[in-house]
């Protein structure tokens, strides 16, 4: 089984660089909150053609999305649960392209993109996620073709990608790379590998990765997307079937357990396959948010002490507009704007962008504000 993988789009600062075809998707660590984005950036698959990125306003107000322009990445881009949306204040934009490489653009203060210099710089065969160190030096591709990891310097003057020594990197477990994601201690960096599990691999001071181990999934699970704790003592994984898998982090080996007692944490009906294939986190660590491919839903999850997660009272949220019961939208990322007053989800299909506010009765619960368009088949959402 094959999961649609949205694109990945990255939006790098100049302070903080962060980490969003038809395979799998993944998000990575949301923004310290600060004023309200200045613009969005959605990936569009553009249907396998040439892919793209739209530039969009957000109304501080209400959340709402107008386009202001589009840049265009060349083959059309991708992501998986993994990797592809973050943001501080951006400087730089980077887009996993499955057609092949990575295009890389500059911010400028309105939001405009325009190409970084030798763009799209060359990568492993379908690249499929990506993310950058917590050094914010390091951008790393993982490629569901080649199997295998791209790692980069990012040049902090002009965006240039500059491959590291030994790149790439193996994946000695063989499997389909679906999201990546970087430890908050900057020490490891993780690779959801579908069926075969995650694999881990040891960040060095100079950047380079060290193949470590690769953990089996929880039976049943096809690991997509992959967010830590702000303490980066537990991880939480979209498994891509029905549930939120949680594991206990050892932060000096970087070592996944999974969580003692209950470790899979539904996100559908029991029994079910809504296909959580990306995921989020708040910057206070309290509460998970999915996307669910098949479900055409948003599930949100209150993270207790021990890491273990329960049900938010009206989970999951559709995206399907208020105006309709049903649609075929199929969710493919979410991320939270940089203020934190507003959860948007992208969909390969209409309604394209739903966004949605934060209910003041029901911690944690969604409130739908709207419908948003883009290009064709939004694959992923990044903010300024």
């Amino acid at each position: 089984m094959r999961f649609f993988r949205p694109a990945a789009v990255l939006l790098i600062s100049a302070l903080a660089l962060m980490m969003p075809g038809c395979k799998n998707f993944f998000v990575p660590r949301i923004d310290t909150p600060t004023s309200t984005a200045k613009a969005a950036y959605v990936a569009n698959f553009n249907g396998g053609n040439a892919g793209s990125i739209s530039v969009l306003t957000i109304d501080s107000t209400s959340g709402g999305l107008t386009s202001a322009s589009t840049a265009t990445t060349g083959a059309a881009p991708k992501g998986d649960g993994a990797a592809a949306l973050i943001t501080v204040s951006g400087k730089f934009v980077y887009s996993a392209n499955d057609g092949g490489g990575v295009s890389g653009f500059v911010a400028n203060a309105t939001g405009a993109l325009t190409a970084v210099a030798g763009s799209p710089f060359t990568a492993g065969t379908n690249p499929t996620a990506l993310t950058v160190d917590i050094t914010n030096k390091f951008l790393y591709v993982a490629n569901s073709g080649s199997n295998d990891v791209d790692a980069y310097t990012i040049d902090s003057n002009n965006g240039i990608l500059t491959p590291l020594a030994g790149s790439p990197y193996l994946d000695t477990a063989n499997g389909t790379a679906s999201g990546v994601t970087a430890h908050p201690n900057g020490k490891f960096l993780y690779v959801a590998e579908d069926s075969l599990g995650v694999d881990l691999w040891q960040i060095s001071t100079d950047g380079t990765l060290r193949f470590v181990s690769n953990l089996a999934p929880i039976s049943g699970a096809r690991p997509q997307a992959i967010v830590f704790s702000p303490s980066g003592n537990f991880a939480y994984v979209a498994d891509g079937v029905n549930n939120v898998d949680v594991y206990a982090v050892n932060t000096t080996s970087g070592a996944l357990t999974p969580l003692s007692g209950t470790s899979a944490f539904a996100a559908g009906p029991s029994g079910g396959q809504v296909s959580p294939i990306a995921i989020a986190i708040d910057t206070a660590g309290s509460f998970i948010y999915t996307a669910n491919r098949d479900g055409n839903s948003v599930s949100a999850f209150a993270v207790l002490n021990t890491g273990a997660l329960t049900a938010v009272v009206g989970s999951p949220f559709t995206v399907c507009p208020a105006s309709t019961t049903t649609c075929a939208a199929s969710p493919t990322s979410l991320r939270i704007e940089p203020s934190g007053k507003f959860l948007y989800a992208t969909s390969f299909n209409s309604p394209g962008i739903t966004f949605y506010s934060f209910s003041a009765s029901t911690a944690g619960a969604l409130v739908q504000a709207g419908t948003a368009t883009a290009g064709t088949n939004p694959s992923g959402i990044a903010f300024k």
